[in-house]
């Protein structure tokens, strides 16, 4: 047995995306332990729970949020990431099932609303809400007019954008 100083961090083995029920991913990481030995475990965040929890957005912007997430999936849009979300027609969207141009068009309304495709805002919801990626994700790997956002930019973004979409949707 090793003692605490003797202790070594984990080492991350493996990461893969994995389905959660009710459409949601996560990452299986898989850990080597101290005694080396493989331990793997689901790691999602939920930003939007912790930015409400935290008192950084109110109850009104976070179920504006779950709203959107909840199109967004109905919507198929998902599966698109930043390269391709430029290319997105609101008038010819993509395929979508039977039912879902509903949510789609709530979806495109919102993103034209908050400055169309391009902008920092719009950009914020479909990654972090849309997409559920962690704040400090989209901020590393967008770019706006050339340079990323630093954390703490990225999230002022985000809280703008759904203080917007909160009156968005409420109005809807």
């Amino acid at each position: 047995m090793m003692s605490p100083d003797d202790e070594r961090p984990a080492r991350v083995l493996r990461i893969e995306n994995v389905s959660l029920p009710g459409d949601r991913v996560a990452d299986l990481v898989t850990e080597g332990d101290p005694d080396s030995r493989a331990v793997a475990h689901h790691r999602v965040v939920d930003t939007i729970a912790m930015l409400e929890r935290n008192g950084t957005i109110t109850g009104a912007m976070a179920l504006a949020a779950q709203e959107f997430a909840r199109d967004f999936r109905a919507a198929r849009f998902s599966g698109i990431k930043t390269s391709s979300l430029l290319k997105v027609d609101s008038t010819r969207g993509v395929d979508t099932a039977p039912g879902h141009e509903g949510a789609r068009d709530r979806v495109l309304r919102d993103i034209d609303a908050l400055g169309g495709l391009a902008s920092p805002a719009a950009r914020a919801i479909w990654h972090v809400v849309g997409l559920e990626e962690s704040i400090r994700e989209w901020a590393m790997t967008d770019t706006w007019q050339g340079k990323s956002l630093r954390y703490y930019a990225a999230q002022g973004v985000l809280v703008a954008a759904l203080a917007v979409l909160s009156r968005l949707r409420r109005r809807a």
